[in-house]
């Protein structure tokens, strides 16, 4: 890995090195200024020192369109006619609006002019001019000759055409040279001379040229070939999107290089509208960086947010959508936020192969390595373009290409990985072959065993079903509380303890006929209780409510066994609201009686048994009650805490002889407090009682809904 890590960086240090002499020739000597609309190079030998940027203070006249003959007889130091007026630009550098050179838009006309002095010597070679790319037309003079033009320079937007083509131009020998250029921007964000011109030996500047070409064109090709391979990838393969998004960013990078830099596709189709080749320009720059975002999100789904590349596709359709139908005035203003926005993109996909490293994916580092590349030549065409520190123009396919080189060693170790994994298949199948006697015997063994184990089974599942019928038979201990309650008031009525029909007592006694209907019923589904297919009749009631009411069935059960009943103070936890539990009522009343029957076994006579509760307002909203039966007994070893609630448990020896039932009561309470979506519990120590729990979800409602749903019967 780190073999392949060393060569990554090695390509890319020679692609970085080919990118840089193909873009320009190298200069031998320290670039020199012009001063005051003047440069000397006197000194300067073309064939020795090779080429020179134009670069310094030239005269500059904004608003004025003035031709050599005007100029005639103009010198710098004495120019002092009105009509004449003159000012110094900084080449390069583009229109802004500044007081020292008199630039009032970035929209307008003026004319730029330096004198090049060559010394008194004749030369002995030819020289050319290189002129780069000018925004946006211009017409160029050299010694009173017009020498070049691009587009139709004019005084207005009307009367001027765009034209963006860099054109090399011939020079005779001469011991000085006069450059005049007459420049106009009506239809762009930028204007000026934002390159400057380049004066070389005729052969050296060809050479330059052809170079710089010859690099543009290999880019464009290679990008296109792996664009269209991509793209076959994914017609053969289309599960996998990733190629699909790779390719078509190698290929929009690709257009977007056709009208750059040397501007090849202008150069083959001379009659291209400069619009046009603006907006795709434009467009394909967008449209790569959206497909850069989603091939990251492709090959690290789980590192990547579909939310950022949504928003990201959202913006890139209006910004593209903007270009299409907007004149290049408008859109050209919003380079710098789109690039800013570019910058984001790059840092997030960044962000998203350092963590697809850490959490050691495949191709990570590949892709980190190939990535930083790929940015720093964005960042460094993003400061070109602003007029910025920056190395060159047009790097990004460079970058793009050492990108697409990390990708295409992750592709060589898919392959070689898929191939091993084949041909570890092939030994495989090849020893199966050989010993299929072998496997079948061992199959003919596998389905034997697994013929046991389902005997096995089968017997567990008939002892299961043994075990459920004991059950059911053990459980009808849970009729006897009613039953003898029942008894009860019947027995004192017919004493004449009771008067015969009392409402209060014919009441009770209807509700725990009403409880016994419903436990019989019960009886044949609790098997099914833990599977969740115990049907519940829940409905909402008022929390305390329901505890009241619950506190008054046990009462006369309580005071019979000679024990303080009690029940705690209940308030509303909330002011103005109401705490609404939705409940079966009937299920509640099974648990709450339990946990009395326990209490009441429990606690001798004399002692007390209260019911609490304690609430938890959640949100404001929604919480939870937690309703509490507490004893004065004698409590729980703790050891034996954990199996309260499992079935059959009836606690030590010496409990189990004063026990009546057969240790289900507490089981059957939890599985109905967790249909309720609630919990239950216990705390104890021997000797000081015992603190039986279990919570129920809560809501909390106005006083004003409370009372709504009350008239409608719904509470």
């Amino acid at each position: 890995m780190r073999a392949a890590a060393v060569y990554v960086l090695l390509w890319i240090v020679l692609l970085t090195s080919f990118g840089s002499q193909a873009l320009h020739a190298s200069s031998k000597t320290e670039p020199q200024a012009a001063v005051r609309g003047e440069l000397d190079l006197s000194a300067w030998e073309p064939e020795k020192d090779g080429i020179v940027d134009l670069s310094g203070e030239w005269a500059f006249y904004w608003k004025r369109l003035i031709e050599p003959g005007d100029l005639a007889a103009w010198s710098p130091l004495s120019a002092t006619s009105s009509s004449q007026l003159v000012s110094y630009a900084t080449v390069p550098h583009v229109w802004k609006k500044k007081l020292d050179d008199g630039i009032t838009s970035k929209e307008g006309f003026a004319t730029y002019m330096l004198r090049i002095k060559t010394g008194n010597r004749q030369l002995e070679s030819s020289l050319s001019l290189y002129v780069p790319s000018v925004a946006t037309s211009y017409k160029l003079w050299v010694n009173g000759k017009l020498k070049a033009s691009n587009g139709t320079v004019g005084t207005s937007r009307e009367r001027m055409t765009a034209k963006n083509v860099p054109k090399t131009v011939a020079l005779e020998s001469a011991n000085e040279y006069v450059v005049v250029m007459q420049v106009s921007n009506f239809v762009q964000r930028k204007g000026g001379m934002w390159q400057s011109l380049r004066l070389g030996e005729e052969q050296l500047i060809y050479r330059s040229t052809v170079r710089q070409m010859a690099a543009e064109l290999f880019i464009i090709g290679s990008l296109t070939v792996m664009g269209l391979y991509h793209l076959c990838l994914y017609a053969v393969r289309r599960k996998e999107r990733s190629p699909l998004f790779f390719g078509v960013m190698c290929i929009m990078i690709a257009v977007r290089s056709l009208f750059q830099g040397e501007t090849i596709a202008v150069k083959l189709l001379p009659g291209f509208p400069w619009e046009w080749a603006a907006k795709l320009e434009y467009m394909s720059t967008a449209l790569a960086v959206l497909m850069l975002l989603l091939f990251v999100a492709s090959q690290y789904p789980l590192e990547s947010s579909r939310r950022a590349g949504r928003l990201y596709g959202i913006c890139t359709a209006a910004f593209m959508a903007y270009v299409l139908l907007a004149p290049a005035r408008f859109y050209t203003k919003l380079m710098l936020p789109f690039q800013l926005v570019a910058v984001a993109v790059f840092l997030y996909v960044t962000a998203v192969f350092i963590l697809a490293f850490i959490r050691r994916r495949h191709g990570s580092l590949y892709n980190l390595i190939g990535l930083a590349f790929f940015f720093a030549t964005v960042i460094n065409d993003i400061l070109f373009y602003n007029q910025a520190l920056a190395i060159r123009e047009n790097l990004i396919p460079f970058g793009l290409l050492g990108f697409l080189f990390a990708q295409t060693i992750n592709l060589a170790s898919i392959f070689s990985k898929s191939f091993e994994r084949v041909e570890g298949l092939t030994i495989e199948l090849q020893t199966a072959n050989r010993s299929l006697e072998d496997k079948v015997l061992e199959r003919t063994a596998t389905l034997e065993e697994a013929k046991r184990e389902l005997e096995e089974a089968n017997g567990v599942l008939s002892r299961m079903e043994q075990s459920r019928r004991r059950l059911l038979s053990n459980i009808s201990h849970e009729l006897g509380t009613p039953l003898t309650t029942v008894r009860g008031y019947i027995k004192a009525m017919i004493d004449g303890v009771v008067k015969v029909g009392d409402p209060v007592y014919l009441q009770l006694i209807y509700d725990k006929t009403v409880f016994l209907d419903r436990m019989i019923g019960d009886l044949f589904e609790l098997s099914k209780l833990e599977g969740r297919q115990v049907r519940f009749e829940f409905q909402e009631m008022e929390a305390q409510a329901l505890i009241h009411r619950l506190f008054a069935k046990f009462k006369l059960d309580m005071l019979d066994k000679k024990l303080a009943y009690e029940l705690g103070p209940l308030i509303e936890p909330l002011p103005d609201r109401i705490a609404v539990a939705d409940v079966d009522a009937i299920r509640i009343e099974q648990v709450l009686g339990n946990m009395l029957v326990n209490a009441q076994k429990n606690t001798p006579a004399g002692g007390t048994v209260r019911i609490e509760t304690e609430w938890d307002t959640g949100d404001g909203r929604r919480g939870y009650v937690v309703i509490k039966v507490i004893d004065s007994g004698r409590g729980i070893a703790e050891d034996e805490l954990p199996f309260i609630f499992d079935r059959f448990y009836k606690g030590r020896p010496a409990q189990k002889q004063e026990s009546y039932g057969v240790g289900l009561g507490l089981s059957i309470s939890k599985e109905i407090v967790s249909c309720h979506h609630g919990e239950i519990g216990v705390r104890s120590r021997p000797g000081e009682g015992s603190t039986f729990y279990f919570t129920l979800p809560v809501r909390y409602v106005s006083t004003a809904e409370a009372q709504a749903a009350s008239a409608k019967g719904e509470l």
